[in-house]
Protein backbone atom coordinates (compact mmCIF):
# COMPACT_ATOMS: atom_id res chain seq x y z
CA UNK A 1 0.00 0.00 0.00
CA UNK A 2 1.99 2.93 -1.14
CA UNK A 3 0.96 6.93 -0.71
CA UNK A 4 2.01 9.75 -2.70
CA UNK A 5 3.08 12.50 -0.76
CA UNK A 6 3.76 15.46 -3.38
CA UNK A 7 5.37 13.17 -5.62
CA UNK A 8 7.02 11.04 -3.15
CA UNK A 9 6.16 7.17 -2.63
CA UNK A 10 5.61 7.31 1.01
CA UNK A 11 4.90 3.69 2.52
CA UNK A 12 2.28 3.18 5.73
CA UNK A 13 1.98 0.48 8.83
CA UNK A 14 -0.40 -2.44 7.99
CA UNK A 15 -1.96 -1.94 11.38
CA UNK A 16 -3.42 2.01 10.64
CA UNK A 17 -5.23 0.20 7.52
CA UNK A 18 -6.77 -3.05 8.64
CA UNK A 19 -10.66 -3.68 9.57
CA UNK A 20 -11.36 -3.86 12.98
CA UNK A 21 -14.79 -5.02 14.82
CA UNK A 22 -15.76 -7.86 12.36
CA UNK A 23 -16.86 -10.95 13.02
CA UNK A 24 -14.11 -13.84 11.93
CA UNK A 25 -15.41 -17.51 11.42
CA UNK A 26 -14.86 -19.63 14.06
CA UNK A 27 -16.58 -23.10 13.65
CA UNK A 28 -19.31 -24.49 11.79
CA UNK A 29 -21.08 -27.96 12.65
CA UNK A 30 -23.54 -29.13 10.38
CA UNK A 31 -26.37 -31.61 11.66
CA UNK A 32 -27.74 -33.98 9.36
CA UNK A 33 -29.48 -36.68 11.84
CA UNK A 34 -31.06 -36.56 15.66
CA UNK A 35 -28.45 -34.99 18.04
CA UNK A 36 -28.63 -33.85 21.45
CA UNK A 37 -27.05 -30.94 21.97
CA UNK A 38 -24.38 -28.67 19.31
CA UNK A 39 -21.81 -27.13 21.65
CA UNK A 40 -18.78 -24.73 21.48
CA UNK A 41 -16.25 -25.01 24.22
CA UNK A 42 -13.80 -22.90 25.71
CA UNK A 43 -11.51 -23.97 22.58
CA UNK A 44 -13.66 -21.42 20.64
CA UNK A 45 -14.96 -18.86 23.54
CA UNK A 46 -12.26 -17.06 24.92
CA UNK A 47 -10.85 -13.88 25.78
CA UNK A 48 -9.50 -13.36 22.37
CA UNK A 49 -12.99 -12.25 20.89
CA UNK A 50 -14.95 -8.97 22.56
CA UNK A 51 -18.26 -11.15 21.74
CA UNK A 52 -19.98 -13.96 19.93
CA UNK A 53 -22.72 -14.57 17.48
CA UNK A 54 -24.51 -17.99 16.91
CA UNK A 55 -26.44 -18.18 13.00
CA UNK A 56 -28.43 -21.31 13.24
CA UNK A 57 -29.88 -22.24 9.54
CA UNK A 58 -32.17 -24.76 8.24
CA UNK A 59 -33.05 -26.10 11.58
CA UNK A 60 -35.56 -28.38 12.06
CA UNK A 61 -36.37 -30.38 15.58
CA UNK A 62 -36.67 -33.88 16.15
CA UNK A 63 -40.06 -33.17 18.13
CA UNK A 64 -42.05 -30.04 18.93
CA UNK A 65 -40.37 -28.41 21.96
CA UNK A 66 -38.20 -25.04 22.26
CA UNK A 67 -35.18 -24.43 21.42
CA UNK A 68 -32.48 -23.57 24.39
CA UNK A 69 -28.94 -22.41 25.29
CA UNK A 70 -26.74 -23.16 28.15
CA UNK A 71 -23.79 -21.32 29.29
CA UNK A 72 -20.98 -22.79 31.35
CA UNK A 73 -18.44 -21.43 33.12
CA UNK A 74 -16.20 -24.98 33.43
CA UNK A 75 -16.68 -26.00 29.98
CA UNK A 76 -19.67 -27.87 30.51
CA UNK A 77 -19.46 -29.82 33.59
CA UNK A 78 -22.11 -27.92 34.56
CA UNK A 79 -24.34 -24.54 33.42
CA UNK A 80 -25.74 -21.31 35.24
CA UNK A 81 -28.91 -21.34 36.90
CA UNK A 82 -29.45 -17.16 37.49
CA UNK A 83 -30.90 -16.75 34.06
CA UNK A 84 -33.76 -14.79 33.54
CA UNK A 85 -34.96 -14.16 29.94
CA UNK A 86 -37.38 -13.36 27.52
CA UNK A 87 -38.74 -14.05 24.24
CA UNK A 88 -41.74 -12.76 22.04
CA UNK A 89 -42.95 -13.46 18.38
CA UNK A 90 -45.64 -13.12 15.86
CA UNK A 91 -47.16 -15.89 13.89
CA UNK A 92 -49.18 -15.32 10.21
CA UNK A 93 -52.15 -15.51 12.46
CA UNK A 94 -51.24 -11.88 14.44
CA UNK A 95 -51.07 -14.26 17.59
CA UNK A 96 -48.33 -13.42 19.72
CA UNK A 97 -46.17 -15.75 22.11
CA UNK A 98 -44.38 -15.23 24.67
CA UNK A 99 -41.46 -17.02 26.77
CA UNK A 100 -40.22 -15.67 29.87
CA UNK A 101 -38.62 -16.05 32.70
CA UNK A 102 -37.87 -13.05 34.91
CA UNK A 103 -37.15 -13.81 38.04
CA UNK A 104 -33.43 -15.50 37.88
CA UNK A 105 -33.89 -18.77 38.33
CA UNK A 106 -33.79 -20.93 35.26
CA UNK A 107 -31.02 -22.96 33.64
CA UNK A 108 -31.09 -21.71 30.39
CA UNK A 109 -32.15 -18.98 27.79
CA UNK A 110 -35.48 -19.89 25.79
CA UNK A 111 -34.61 -18.55 22.33
CA UNK A 112 -38.77 -19.76 20.54
CA UNK A 113 -40.96 -18.03 22.41
CA UNK A 114 -43.36 -21.10 20.69
CA UNK A 115 -42.34 -24.84 19.98
CA UNK A 116 -40.54 -25.27 16.72
CA UNK A 117 -43.06 -28.02 14.63
CA UNK A 118 -40.97 -31.28 13.85
CA UNK A 119 -41.47 -31.64 10.28
CA UNK A 120 -39.10 -32.36 7.89
CA UNK A 121 -39.49 -29.44 6.14
CA UNK A 122 -40.20 -27.57 8.68
CA UNK A 123 -37.22 -24.72 8.85
CA UNK A 124 -35.89 -22.44 11.39
CA UNK A 125 -33.02 -19.83 10.77
CA UNK A 126 -31.74 -17.62 13.91
CA UNK A 127 -29.39 -15.43 14.73
CA UNK A 128 -27.79 -15.22 19.06
CA UNK A 129 -25.44 -12.63 20.05
CA UNK A 130 -23.55 -13.56 23.20
CA UNK A 131 -21.86 -10.85 25.51
CA UNK A 132 -20.05 -10.16 28.42
CA UNK A 133 -18.44 -13.99 28.82
CA UNK A 134 -15.38 -12.45 30.25
CA UNK A 135 -16.64 -9.44 32.41
CA UNK A 136 -16.49 -10.18 35.78
CA UNK A 137 -18.03 -7.48 36.66
CA UNK A 138 -21.16 -7.45 35.00
CA UNK A 139 -23.13 -10.33 33.75
CA UNK A 140 -23.04 -12.55 30.65
CA UNK A 141 -26.20 -11.60 28.16
CA UNK A 142 -27.25 -12.76 25.02
CA UNK A 143 -29.98 -11.06 22.45
CA UNK A 144 -31.28 -13.24 19.59
CA UNK A 145 -33.76 -13.08 16.47
CA UNK A 146 -35.29 -15.05 14.26
CA UNK A 147 -37.91 -17.40 12.28
CA UNK A 148 -39.23 -20.51 12.24
CA UNK A 149 -42.17 -22.92 11.53
CA UNK A 150 -44.18 -23.72 14.86
CA UNK A 151 -46.26 -26.28 15.95
CA UNK A 152 -49.04 -25.49 13.89
CA UNK A 153 -47.37 -25.15 10.91
CA UNK A 154 -47.08 -21.74 10.81
CA UNK A 155 -44.94 -19.18 10.18
CA UNK A 156 -43.68 -17.22 13.16
CA UNK A 157 -40.80 -14.86 13.83
CA UNK A 158 -39.22 -13.91 16.98
CA UNK A 159 -39.45 -10.11 17.36
CA UNK A 160 -36.68 -10.39 19.71
CA UNK A 161 -35.30 -11.99 22.65
CA UNK A 162 -33.04 -11.02 25.60
CA UNK A 163 -31.29 -12.51 28.81
CA UNK A 164 -29.12 -12.68 31.05
CA UNK A 165 -27.03 -14.74 33.80
CA UNK A 166 -27.00 -13.22 37.38
CA UNK A 167 -24.94 -16.09 38.91
CA UNK A 168 -21.19 -16.01 40.30
CA UNK A 169 -18.84 -16.06 38.29
CA UNK A 170 -19.61 -13.96 35.81
CA UNK A 171 -18.10 -15.85 32.85
CA UNK A 172 -18.75 -17.81 30.29
CA UNK A 173 -16.51 -20.22 28.50
CA UNK A 174 -18.87 -22.92 26.68
CA UNK A 175 -22.29 -22.60 25.06
CA UNK A 176 -24.35 -25.44 24.24
CA UNK A 177 -27.93 -25.04 22.03
CA UNK A 178 -30.45 -28.08 23.13
CA UNK A 179 -34.23 -29.02 22.76
CA UNK A 180 -36.61 -28.39 25.95
CA UNK A 181 -37.35 -32.48 24.66
CA UNK A 182 -36.03 -34.92 21.58
CA UNK A 183 -32.89 -34.25 19.51
CA UNK A 184 -32.22 -31.41 16.86
CA UNK A 185 -32.80 -33.48 13.74
CA UNK A 186 -30.91 -30.85 11.39
CA UNK A 187 -29.31 -27.33 11.23
CA UNK A 188 -26.16 -25.84 10.38
CA UNK A 189 -24.72 -23.94 13.33
CA UNK A 190 -21.77 -21.71 12.88
CA UNK A 191 -19.87 -19.32 15.21
CA UNK A 192 -18.52 -15.90 14.88
CA UNK A 193 -16.28 -14.16 17.05
CA UNK A 194 -15.95 -10.23 17.19
CA UNK A 195 -12.47 -8.28 18.15
CA UNK A 196 -12.68 -4.46 18.56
Amino acid sequence: FLVSDGGTIKRIDYSHIKGGGAYTKLLTTTISSNTSSVDFNSTYITSTYTDYMFVISGFNAQSESTLRMYVSTDNGSSFKSDISYISKGIDSNNSFGENKNNVGDEGYFIICPNNVRAEADGNGFFEVHLFGHTDTANCVSATWSGGFEDNSGRAHSILGGYGFDDGTPRTCNFVKFQMGSGNIAKGIFTLYGRST
